[in-house]
C-alpha cells in the first residue's frame, strides 16, 4: 500500500489524501522490504514536506520519521560505532567519519530534532554520543569543528531543552564543560553544542545578550532558551487565583509542577471547526446531542496543565467560552503563552484546585479533567466537586489510570521509594540511566516504552509522582453509579481496541458495558496503557 501511495505522489505531489494515507501505511511497514528500501529516498522527501504542512499531525507520525531515519545506513553504522568497547567509541575525531557527516547533514533528522521529544531509547543512545562527539570535536576546536554545522548544532541544542537534560553525561564530558565555564564562548557552533547540555542563560551569565545572539545565527535557540522562558515569567503575576492553595496533597502537586511544568510541547494539529454536540455525535454513532450542546457552550477545563487541552478545545470550538484553571502558576504561564501564540482567545486562565471549585458561581455545559483525579487524596471528592459545576444534561470527559495497565510502573515506583531517591533532576537522571542499562527482557525496562520517560518533568510524572493511584473499570462503574452519571462511551486510543471489543461482544453495538471493557483489559492488560479515557453525562432537570 505504501508503495502505491508513492506512486500516486509521483503522479499527483499535492495530493494531500495520498500522502495522509501513505503516512498511516508507513506505520506498520517491514523497513528492510525491498520495495520500501527502493522507495526510502522518496518517502523521507514526503515526511520532511509533511513537517512544513500544517494539515498534517506530525506528532502524530514522528515514530515513521523516526523509522526512516533509523532505516537508513548512516544510522545503523553510528550504532554500530557507538556500541563499540568504550575506548574506540569515545575516540576523538569521530565527527570526521562518513557516516557522522551524513547523519548531520540529514534533514529528516534536524526536522524530528525541532518538532518534538523523540521518545526512542534507540535515539536517545545516538544523540547522546553525537552530542559527546561534537563536544570533544568543538572544545578544544578540532580541525574538523570549523565545518560543523550550525543547525544541526542548534537542531539538538532544541531537542536537549525540550528533553530537560535528560541525557547521561560522562566524567570526561564533565570536566570539559567545566572549562567551558571559566570562560565565555563566543563560536556560534561551540554556543549551540553546549545549549545541548545546559540553557543559554547558564553559560552566557546572567544577562545574555539576545541580540549578539541572533546576529551570530541562534535565534532560535534564544527564543525557546531566553525568550520565551521570560514571556512566561512575566505573565505568572497577571494569572488571577480563586482561593490560595490549602489542601495538603494539592500542596505537594502544586510544588512538583511549578518546579515542573508538564506537559513540555511546542506543537498542536489545528482542529477543524464544530461544537461539542457534532463532535460527541461523531466518536458516539449511537449519541444524539441535546440542543445545548449544538450552541456555543460554556466548558471548564480542570487541572488543564500548560495548556495543551484548552487550547485545543478554544480552537475546535471558537464560539464557546473555555475557563482552564491549574494548580501550578508556572503550567498556566506557558499554556498562556502558547494560547497566545496559537490564537486561541477564548480561554480564560485561573489558579485553582478542584476541591475549592465551590467557591465559583458559574456552572457549566461541558467539564473536562484528563489524568488530574488520580493525583488527588480522594479521587471521589474531586470528582464530585466537578459534578456540582456540572450543568443538568451537560456532559463531562474523565481520564484515569489504569492500575492494570500501569502495574509496572507501580513496581518501578516502589523500587524508586526504596532508593530514596528524592525527585530532583540528578536523581532523575540515575533513575533513567539504571533502567536504561537493563536488559530488554527485564520488567522495568518496559517503562521505556512511555513517551514521558524521555524528558525530566515526564519522568517525574510518571515515576517520581508524590501521589497516584490507580482505578478498574469496577471502580469506575461504581464512580458513576454514585455521582448519577450516564457512560457515553470510550474514545478509543487505538482501532484495534475498538475491533477487538466489537469481535468479542457483537451484541454491545454502543459499546457502553464497562463489565465487557472490563473482560476485555483482564485479556489485554496493556490496553489502556496512557489512561482510560471516557465521556459520560448529567440528567436533565427533567429526569
Amino acid at each position: 500500500a505504501a508503495v502505491r501511495f508513492i506512486r500516486c505522489l509521483e503522479i499527483q505531489p499535492r495530493d494531500d489524501v495520498a500522502r495522509h494515507n501513505l503516512f498511516d501505511a508507513l506505520h506498520g511497514v517491514d523497513w528492510d522490504a525491498a520495495g520500501i528500501v527502493l522507495h526510502l529516498d522518496g518517502i523521507r522527501r514526503h515526511l520532511e514536506a509533511g513537517f512544513g504542512d500544517t494539515d498534517f499531525d506530525m506528532k502524530r507520525h514522528l515514530p515513521a520519521a523516526a523509522a526512516a531515519i533509523r532505516s537508513g545506513r548512516h544510522f545503523r553504522r553510528a550504532m554500530a560505532a557507538f556500541s563499540a568497547p568504550p575506548a574506540a567509541a569515545q575516540e576523538t575525531g569521530l565527527a570526521t567519519r562518513s557516516w557522522f557527516r551524513g547523519l548531520l547533514g540529514d534533514p529528516l533528522l534536524r526536522q524530528v530534532l525541532r518538532f518534538d521529544i523523540i521518545a526512542l531509547a534507540e535515539f536517545e543512545f545516538l544523540l547522546t554520543n553525537m552530542r559527546r562527539a561534537l563536544l570533544m570535536a568543538a572544545l578544544p576546536a578540532e580541525p574538523a569543528a570549523k565545518n560543523l554545522p550550525l543547525d544541526f548544532c542548534m537542531a539538538l541544542a532544541h531537542q536537549a531543552y525540550l528533553t530537560e537534560y535528560a541525557y547521561a553525561v560522562s566524567e570526561h564530558e564533565s570536566h570539559v564543560l567545566d572549562e567551558a565555564r571559566t570562560r565565555r564562548p563566543a563560536d556560534a557552533v561551540q554556543i549551540a553544542i553546549l545549549a545541548s547540555y545546559a540553557p543559554l542563560p547558564g553559560w552566557m551569565g546572567m544577562a545574555p545578550e539576545p541580540e549578539r545572539l541572533n546576529g551570530a545565527g541562534l535565534g532560535p535557540l534564544v527564543r525557546q532558551q531566553i525568550l520565551e522562558p521570560a514571556a512566561e515569567a512575566s505573565l505568572q503575576p497577571a494569572i488571577p487565583t480563586l482561593a490560595p492553595v490549602r489542601h495538603g496533597t494539592s500542596a505537594q502537586v502544586k510544588s512538583q509542577y511549578e518546579h515542573n511544568p508538564f506537559p513540555r510541547w511546542s506543537h498542536l494539529r489545528r482542529p477543524k471547526p464544530a461544537t461539542v454536540g457534532a463532535t460527541l455525535e461523531f466518536l458516539f454513532p449511537h449519541f444524539k446531542a441535546p440542543e445545548k450542546l449544538l450552541a456555543p457552550c460554556a466548558i471548564l477545563i480542570a487541572g488543564c496543565g500548560t495548556g495543551h487541552q484548552p487550547i485545543v478545545e478554544a480552537l475546535r470550538y471558537p464560539a464557546s467560552a473555555v475557563t482552564a484553571f491549574d494548580l501550578s502558576r508556572a503550567s498556566l504561564a506557558y499554556g498562556m503563552r502558547m494560547a497566545e501564540q496559537m490564537g486561541a482567545g477564548n480561554i480564560e486562565y485561573l489558579e485553582a484546585d478542584i476541591l475549592d471549585l465551590d467557591r465559583m458561581d458559574q456552572m457549566f455545559d461541558v467539564v473536562e479533567c484528563t489524568g488530574v483525579l488520580h493525583h488527588m487524596a480522594d479521587p471521589m471528592a474531586g470528582w464530585s466537586a466537578l459534578t456540582a459545576k456540572l450543568a443538568p444534561g451537560g456532559v463531562m470527559k474523565i481520564g484515569l489510570y489504569s492500575a492494570l495497565a500501569r502495574r509496572t510502573v507501580a513496581q518501578v515506583r516502589q523500587w524508586i521509594a526504596q532508593q530514596g531517591l528524592a525527585p530532583s533532576p540528578q536523581n532523575i537522571r540515575i533513575a533513567r540511566q539504571h533502567i536504561l542499562a537493563l536488559p530488554e527482557d527485564h520488567p522495568h525496562r518496559s517503562v521505556t516504552e512511555f513517551s514521558d520517560f524521555y524528558s525530566i518533568s515526564g519522568t517525574r510524572d510518571l515515576l517520581f509522582h508524590v501521589q497516584e493511584l490507580g482505578f478498574s473499570f469496577a471502580k469506575i462503574k461504581a464512580a458513576l453509579e454514585r455521582l448519577g452519571l450516564s457512560l457515553i462511551g470510550l474514545p478509543t486510543p487505538d482501532d484495534r481496541i475498538k475491533t477487538l471489543f466489537r469481535s468479542m461482544f457483537p451484541r454491545d453495538a454502543a459499546m457502553t458495558d464497562l463489565d465487557n471493557w472490563a473482560r476485555l483489559e483482564a485479556e489485554h492488560p496493556d490496553a489502556f496503557r496512557q489512561m482510560y479515557n471516557f465521556w459520560c453525562r448529567k440528567a436533565p432537570e427533567s429526569q
